[in-house]
């Protein structure tokens, strides 16, 4: 008796065939692994530099400032380069900004260290999201929300893994800097994986001679449509909820309770594990179920206000962790609802959109981080933390009242498109 063979599932096979969703997978990985260095060794810049709340948050205002200049020129710096070289360039640049805060002998040093640091992190999130918007606009969503559980599986590691480090360096005799300086020499060993990687998709994006003029045209094709302006506005609220609690939540508790830098370092952990959990769920939804990437946003702010708040005013270092991670399950769908509405609205401007959205982000990013060190030195920095909860409530009105005046403008347009034909 001959059995029928099982048939493919479309748009399954192809993805997992194709090297270069690994490499973007690995890539992503890695650098949201040590995106959040900065924050994890806040104690370390106390105790060496003697820096203050507001000097924290300066900290942070350079890390995501460099956004400034790839909003700028990102798209046109991915577009002339190609991805290929593109991400070469940005994995040095990180090594090269991990040796500077490492060998810092100065606040300065920190500050400048920081500002490439950001940069080079800042270019990895563009050119890996920019690839899944153009190779894979299909399937743009669980894609989106894969990569979303690959950067919480590294934002796991990267940060107990540093803090672990910090904890543990006076025991064993050696000096925080060596954390930097070994990851740095990771970086620069896997400069070679995208010189390396064979993947014909990644070929056909390199050295276009008309890359400036076709990103100006994108650029100012894209500042004319409305739905940009409210991307950038549900991005900075959400750059500015994330950057605030992520860069001052081990603080606050170190202040509240007197934990170490270890245990500091576990919020982001904690936090980390609930984008895995809420990203793999989400996944899993959205593989199932067509939901309006605005709806899952603003559902998701939502709940990730309550548990932010809840985490504030937690007395308790293990129900403090819990809510953290509580929070990331929320709010893991943030960001991959806003990179998947970004991709549908705008697929064929994708560099030049997807930099200029990075960008403002993370200036949300750098404001959300200063205004808590800022009012944390005025009036406490428990009171201070409070605007990221405002931030997050903010979103998930913002992003239902979009998707409600889509949904009624929509009926309108194709009523006007009839009539006109």
């Amino acid at each position: 008796m001959q059995t029928e063979a099982p048939s493919p599932t479309l748009g399954v096979q192809p993805i997992w065939k194709d090297p270069l969703i690994w490499f973007v997978l690995g890539l992503y990985f890695i650098s949201t692994a040590i995106m959040n260095f900065l924050p994890v060794t806040f104690p370390i810049f106390r105790r060496v530099f003697g820096s203050t709340l507001e000097q924290l948050g300066r900290i942070q205002v350079c890390y995501y400032g460099s956004a400034v200049v790839f909003t700028i020129g990102g798209g046109w710096f991915v577009g002339r380069l190609g991805y290929r070289r593109a991400i070469v360039v940005a994995l040095a640049v990180i090594a090269a900004s991990l040796v500077i805060v490492g060998s810092a002998q100065s606040y300065t040093m920190v500050l400048a260290g920081a500002f490439c640091f950001g940069l080079g992190v800042l270019s990895i999130s563009v050119t890996t999201a920019s690839i899944i918007g153009e190779h894979f606009g299909a399937i743009r969503q669980r894609l989106f929300l894969l990569q979303g559980i690959s950067g919480s599986t590294g934002n796991i590691i990267g940060p107990a893994v540093l803090g672990w480090w910090l904890g543990n360096v006076e025991r064993l005799g050696t000096s925080w800097r060596i954390g930097y300086y070994a990851t740095a020499v990771l970086l620069a060993l896997l400069v070679f994986w995208p010189i390396l990687l064979r993947s014909e998709s990644l070929e056909r994006h390199r050295d276009d001679p008309r890359a400036t003029s076709s990103a100006a045209s994108d650029f100012k094709y894209i500042l004319r449509q409305r739905a940009m302006y409210m991307i950038f506005l549900l991005t900075t609220l959400h750059g500015l909820t994330e950057a605030g609690m992520i860069s001052f939540v081990g603080q606050l508790y170190q202040k509240k309770l007197a934990v170490d830098a270890a245990q500091a370092a576990y919020f982001l952990s904690s936090h980390a594990a609930g984008f895995l959990a809420g990203r793999s769920l989400l996944s899993w939804i959205t593989a199932h179920r067509k939901i309006p990437e605005l709806v899952i946003l603003s559902a998701c702010a939502a709940g990730g206000t309550l548990f932010f708040a809840a985490t504030i005013i937690s007395s308790s270092y293990m129900w403090g962790l819990v809510f953290m991670g509580l929070a990331g399950v929320f709010v893991s769908g943030n960001g991959p609802s806003i990179n998947s509405y970004l991709g549908m609205r705008f697929k064929d401007q994708a560099k030049t959109a997807f930099s200029l959205m990075s960008g403002i982000s993370y200036i949300g990013g750098a404001v959300g981080p200063y205004l808590v060190g800022y009012l944390g030195s005025l009036y406490g920095l428990e009171e201070s933390m409070w605007i990221d909860p405002l931030f997050s409530v903010s979103l998930a009105v913002v992003a239902l009242l979009w998707f409600l005046s889509e949904k009624r403008r929509i009926p309108v347009a194709n009523s006007l498109r009839r009539l006109i034909s």
